[in-house]
């Protein structure tokens, strides 16, 4: 068990050095376009890799559910891989693309995932943290409603499956909102797994905003 702990600290201690020299090769260096696209998919895709490793050695009891948050993962890297081919290799942007297609089946499988980890850590006494979380999700959804999602639908030079991919990003980040804060109020988040997920989770969907509003 120590051994197996030993290891666990010298995998996560190596792939936190990695990805600090990552992210500083990434934004220090002055990469050009297409290197950067690169090691920007190098690194979604390693955090796949540290995922199912995580796994293997720490064996959690809901490890079904971390693979299912290293599928969505994969999904979310796959777009990335098709968006920089239409950009580097055809030079266009099409919207919608089969992109858009592998992003939207990253959240459901998200979502899925997370629901995994709140069915196994709420067990008997998790009603209080699915009412919180029931209650934050209809308010962020109501200003998802009214800042992301009608704006398209009152754009009428979009077409129906345009407007239908535009409206299914933000409501696919309230479902990842509404999961995260039942896993937040949960018993577990103290653990730093948790609180490293619920990280990835506020930049996720911080992301997903900002974009938004910029769209």
């Amino acid at each position: 068990m120590q051994e197996g702990m030993t290891r666990a600290s010298r995998a996560w201690g190596g792939y936190l050095v990695l990805g600090a020299v990552a992210l500083a090769a990434y934004f220090g260096l002055g990469l050009k376009p297409l290197a950067r696209n690169i090691l920007y998919d190098a690194i979604g895709l390693s955090a796949v890799v540290a995922i199912v490793a995580g796994v293997r050695l720490q064996q959690p009891r809901a490890a079904a559910a971390w693979y299912l948050i290293a599928a969505s993962q994969l999904l979310f890297v796959a777009g990335d891989v098709i968006w920089g081919v239409f950009e580097f290799a055809f030079h266009s942007e099409p919207f919608p693309s089969v992109a858009d297609v592998l992003y939207l089946m990253g959240y459901p499988v998200l979502v899925a995932g997370l629901l995994s980890l709140v069915r196994a850590h709420l067990r008997g006494g998790g009603v209080g943290a699915l009412v919180d979380a029931t209650i934050i999700t209809v308010g962020a959804g109501l200003v998802a409603w009214e800042f992301l999602i009608d704006p398209y639908v009152d754009d009428h030079t979009l077409s129906g499956l345009e407007l239908a991919i535009s409206v299914a990003y933000p409501f696919g980040d309230v479902l990842v909102l509404g999961v995260g804060v039942a896993l937040a109020v949960g018993p577990n988040i103290r653990a730093p797994v948790y609180r490293l997920l619920m990280g990835s989770l506020v930049g996720l969907l911080g992301s997903d905003v900002i974009y938004g509003f910029q769209v």
